[in-house]
């Protein structure tokens, strides 16, 4: 696309406004109509270039009349494309003298597409005043095309489904604009724009504004609009008619059947995304990703994301929007129509989804003051409730009475909706409470620790530490903490390795200590997730090495998972210690240092699992180790 916009070139229309254009024609070309012609109105302009061929227009050309600038819609025919025919969408019917200018660089032509120099001359139109507009009284015959609204009477025009039956896969021409008329005065009230439609052979037309108005109208689609893809033959003109009725009101759509998260007409503490799934469809596609806002109850755009199918199920799209919308009110989100395609075979775009939200914020009650205590997470808005830190800033050794009871209090019921259990951190002023179960329904809750559930450990009189409280309200969404691994090597590494596995060593590069604080819990699972042995845990030869002893060793071809939960280990010195995070390492292993044989119910002694336990002749495992007369054999 070119835009000469130069001050020459304002001066010059200027002075064509006051006077008619000298005649400029090269003799190559040939125009209709031509210098000094006489017609009943201009409403076209052919430009013939016998010796030439390819002729076609740049999308947006330079044609003024007497000095101002006019619409055109342009398409190029002919055996060789010789024929570059500019429509001006407002037919020109007044008398008078007429002075044409197409400006250079409009077009081109040729095997070098060389642009056209400027184009000036002159003609009449005779009418003595407007042609009075014939308005159709049947909708048009369009053979071979189907269109969506069907001709005839609508509410209102904005959008259009067209779709040709007889073309296997058909594509649009951005440059040739459909036209919708108004019967009645002639003139153009708005032009569409092509685009991807449903299926090979479906195309969509959007008008550039909504035409609301009561009245007749006709949509013209161009030669050439739409083309066979296959051949790249243009598509003939359609016309279609339709008539907007007085005072009717716009039409109620039918709701697609859809499942929103969160659901619809529902109350949220923020919106910060949305998920569609379209429940009677296995599989949807995306043709546009416009801008999805979010609209306050003025109407007003408060929010705005766009529309992704990344990691979501087949039929499902979600918006993700630019900022949380977390101020209280009534809000609005709307999914456009013919954005989304639905379906695999019979296709149609999805029509248009509205969901209502009420963003209500959380309130955060008076936290309680707790001397000499922090705990983590920290008291007021959360997602998940399982386990807490407290560090206690004034008592150096705190120490625990278990028979005290901790109680987490639904605040609304004052019901115990879970109970706590004290035990030691990894620094000696710090404790920790883990309840018998995560808690994240939505709701005001306080973690309640009675006097003396705490005392003094480092003191003679071991004095009681007061009661704690401790506020939380949470937000309903669930969303676990996220926890961060440890940075750790373990020897042997992942992967394959040749049996019997009998130690793991852990090492921790980023501490000079690690120190065990409960093996309880390590355990080396199969591929079925059966324990095979468990694991135990010692010092290794560094510091900061922390061996893993399985009971029994492994020496039985399969996969095999080594777990070891979080705070199984203490990761450096006094205060800055932490404990340990979960591992899981796998491994593959090859059994070495044993004999390879057949067993069947003829084998003569007590077979048994390497745990020392008999086992079932008739159900021996293929590829595990058992020990048959004393010696290790891996059963085929």
């Amino acid at each position: 696309m070119k835009h000469r916009f130069t001050p020459a070139l304002l001066i010059g229309a200027a002075l064509m406004a006051a006077m008619p254009a000298t005649a400029s024609i090269p003799s190559s070309y040939q125009i209709t109509p031509g210098e000094g012609a006489e017609v009943a109105e201009l409403k076209t302009i052919e430009i013939y270039m016998p010796t030439e061929e390819d002729v076609f227009s740049y999308p947006t050309p330079d044609i003024k009349v007497n000095g101002e600038p006019v619409a055109v819609t342009h398409a190029t025919s002919g055996d060789s494309s010789d024929r570059l025919t500019y429509t001006l969408t407002q037919p020109i019917t007044e008398a008078g003298d007429y002075a044409i200018v197409i400006g250079a660089e409009s077009f081109y032509y040729g095997w070098y597409e060389i642009d056209n120099s400027e184009i000036s001359w002159n003609i009449k139109v005779k009418s003595s005043g407007p042609v009075t507009p014939t308005i159709p009284d049947k909708p048009y015959d369009n053979p071979g095309v189907m269109m969506e609204p069907a001709q005839g009477e609508v509410t209102s025009l904005d959008q259009f489904n067209i779709d040709f039956e007889n073309v296997f896969m058909v594509d649009f021409n951005p440059s040739k604009k459909s036209t919708l008329i108004d019967n009645a005065t002639g003139e153009t009230v708005a032009l569409g724009t092509g685009s991807d439609g449903a299926g090979t052979s479906g195309m969509l037309i959007t008008l550039d504004k909504t035409i609301t108005t009561p009245g007749s109208y006709t949509l013209i689609v161009p030669e050439g609009a739409f083309y066979d893809y296959m051949t790249d033959d243009d598509l003939p003109e359609c016309k279609f008619l339709y008539t907007i009725k007085e005072s009717e009101q716009p039409p109620v759509e039918e709701p697609e059947n859809v499942t929103a998260v969160p659901a619809d007409g529902t109350t949220v503490t923020e919106l910060t995304e949305v998920t569609v799934t379209y429940d009677d469809f296995d599989v949807i596609y995306l043709r546009s990703t416009p801008q999805i806002d979010v609209t306050d109850a003025s109407g007003a755009v408060v929010a705005s994301g766009t529309l992704d199918r990344a990691t979501l199920q087949a039929n499902a799209v979600k918006v993700v929007f630019d900022n949380a919308v977390t101020a209280n009110g009534e809000y609005t989100v709307t999914i456009p129509k013919n954005v989304v395609l639905l379906g695999e075979d019979d296709q149609r775009f999805a029509r248009t989804v509205t969901l209502k939200y009420t963003v209500k914020g959380i309130e955060i009650p008076p936290l309680f003051e707790n001397k000499g205590v922090i705990i983590d997470p920290e008291q007021g808005l959360a997602s998940y409730l399982e386990s807490f830190t407290l560090t206690f800033t004034e008592v150096q050794l705190p120490d625990i009475n278990y028979t005290k009871k901790i109680e987490l209090i639904d605040q609304a019921t004052n019901t115990v909706v879970a109970t706590g259990k004290a035990s030691t951190g990894a620094v000696i002023n710090q404790l920790l409470i883990d309840l018998d179960h995560p808690v994240t329904d939505a709701g005001t809750y306080v973690l309640t620790c009675p006097e003396g559930t705490f005392y003094n450990g480092g003191s003679w009189e071991e004095e009681d530490l007061p009661e704690f409280k401790f506020l939380y309200v949470l937000d309903g969404k669930g969303d676990k903490p996220i926890e961060h691994p440890d940075n750790v090597y373990a020897s042997p590494e992942p992967g394959e390795v040749a049996g019997p596995l009998s130690v793991v060593t852990l090492i921790f590069p980023d501490v000079n200590a690690v120190y065990k604080h409960d093996d309880e819990g390590i355990k080396l699972t199969d591929a079925q997730g059966q324990e095979v042995a468990t694991g135990s845990l010692s010092l290794g030869e560094y510091a900061n090495e922390m061996d893993i002893r399985l009971r029994p060793e492994i020496n039985q071809a399969g996969e095999f998972t080594l777990t070891i939960p979080a705070r199984a280990m203490i990761l450096g010195d006094m205060k800055d210690a932490v404990f340990s995070s979960s591992l899981e390492i796998k491994y593959t292993i090859t059994p070495t240092g044993v004999t390879l044989i057949e067993v069947d119910g003829d084998t003569t002694g007590t077979i048994y699992d390497l745990r020392g336990i008999p086992a079932d002749k008739s159900n021996l495992v293929p590829g595990n180790v058992y020990i048959v007369n004393g010696k290790k054999v891996l059963v085929k």
